[in-house]
């Protein structure tokens, strides 16, 4: 499977999840600024989100999700997203992608976990968090 036909099948599986974010109204609570409030929420989170994803790779089915699962599992696969386009993306006056594709020892299993776990932890995570606090900030006026 190529870059390109990953990103095809994480595009698939937004049609399953919300758009809603179900922290919008405790983002501005008690005074904690918008990103305190999202990272922690993300933290607690993360454990049972890692373990849907881990079964999904496996059953290629959803499991059950409560609403913040949902919303967290949507996040990880719009960067998932992100990134598989990046990489699939072709070197300037070229349409061959600039990195390979993986190599057909990368199971789709694995490639799954590394992109909406590993990539999630080591990236995913802080460009989410950006994103969402910028939005908030701009939607409700917080410095």
């Amino acid at each position: 499977m190529t870059w390109e036909e990953q990103g095809k099948y994480l595009r698939s599986l937004l049609t399953n999840l919300p758009s809603r974010c179900v922290l919008e109204r405790s983002a501005l609570v008690e005074g904690r600024q918008a990103r305190d409030v999202l990272s922690e929420a993300e933290r607690q989170c993360r454990e049972a989100v890692d373990g849907i994803v881990r079964k999904l790779a496996k059953s290629e089915s959803w499991p059950h999700l409560e609403s913040d699962q949902q919303y967290f599992l949507k996040q990880r696969v719009v960067f998932a997203i992100v990134l598989t386009d990046a990489l699939a993306a072709p070197a300037k006056f070229s349409t061959i992608p600039m990195f390979p594709n993986p190599p057909p020892s990368f199971q789709i299993q694995a490639r799954i976990e590394w992109l909406l776990n590993a990539a999630w932890e080591r990236a995913g995570v802080g460009w989410w968090l950006d994103r969402e606090t910028s939005r908030i900030q701009l939607h409700h006026g917080e410095n």
